[in-house]
């Protein structure tokens, strides 16, 4: 997982998380204050209780992300497999640099064909400044497991002619830095891969990030609000 530290940017009693989807309206999710942040992770002292968050600590579970950036991106503060290291890909802020993430997500098969759809996602806290989709180049089906429940890949389709039975399907997706000029800290870019059907259905899907960090950079500094939430 990523190492991190910040950048600029009454006790409650433990409760299970609240997890949320990263695309929802900003309503449902609190509003930046001056409350303390103890721990400079982004979420307030009182707000962290309610997100299974420590307030003394930056990086409740440990994964190498913020506890603001988990919540902010519905992953789970308090696990350190949410997100999975295959929900997380590293993108250098660097012109021309490049990241290729493989995807994988297990369906159930029952012989319709399945294709792969990228579809990115905004943040609800707080604004950032570009969206995921201007780093994607391309998707690409690339394997299937075990490869005798399908028949037939159409790779630039990123489509499965029959996918009959459980059945983990594979994509390769390219994202590329369009800039030219780099980052002073890094920001996490949320996105959904979704298998849907040929009449148009979503039958599964997984959240991931992208992460685009300053060029070189060894432990990343996540750039985090002012005001905490």
């Amino acid at each position: 997982m990523l190492a991190a530290v910040a950048a600029g940017c009454g006790d409650a009693p433990p409760r299970e998380p609240t997890l949320r989807d990263p695309g929802v309206d900003s309503a449902s999710v609190p509003a930046p204050g001056s409350a303390d942040d103890n721990d400079g992770d982004g979420l307030c002292n009182g707000t962290e209780p309610d997100y299974g968050a420590d307030p003394e600590v930056f990086d409740t579970d440990g994964d190498g992300l913020p506890d603001l950036v988990e919540v902010a991106n519905a992953f789970d503060v308090a696990s350190p497999g949410s997100p999975a290291e295959d929900q997380l890909g590293l993108l250098e802020a660097r012109p021309g640099a490049t990241l290729e993430l493989d995807v994988r997500t297990t369906v159930d098969g029952d012989g319709q064909a399945l294709s792969g759809f990228f579809s990115p996602i905004g943040s609800g806290i707080w604004p950032q400044p570009h969206d995921v989709g201007e780093f994607f180049i391309s998707a690409v089906a690339v394997s299937a497991d075990p490869i005798d429940n399908v028949r037939g890949i159409d790779y630039d389709s990123e489509r499965f002619g029959f996918v009959a039975g459980e059945t983990r399907l594979g994509f390769h997706l390219l994202f590329e830095y369009p800039f030219d000029e780099g980052v002073e800290c890094a920001r996490a870019y949320p996105f959904r891969y979704r298998l849907k059907n040929d009449e148009g259905d979503t039958v599964a899907q997984r959240l991931f990030l992208v992460v685009v960090a300053p060029e070189g950079a060894g432990d990343i500094e996540y750039c985090l609000p002012d005001d905490c939430y």
